[in-house]
């Protein structure tokens, strides 16, 4: 069985940073959209309306445990 591939469309002013938001709660996931549309650059930051846009599945970063004011590593 074939996986479902979700996609959307851009609305007139979307920037790529805003969709990652929208679409997993923050915007690390940027890097993730820029890689599963690679014409997406070409449009340049502000995105035009009507581009279907793929949106991988993302696993969000880990974040490192702080203890008392310190990074654990």
């Amino acid at each position: 069985m074939a996986a479902h591939i979700k996609t959307r469309m851009s609305k007139d002013g979307d920037m790529v940073d805003l969709i990652a938001y929208e679409e997993y709660g923050n915007e690390a996931g940027r890097s993730a959209i820029h890689k599963a549309n690679p014409a997406l650059a070409d449009h340049g930051l502000v995105l035009p309306a009507g581009i279907v846009i793929v949106i991988p599945e993302f696993e969000q970063p880990k974040q490192p445990a702080v203890h008392g004011g310190v990074t654990a590593r």
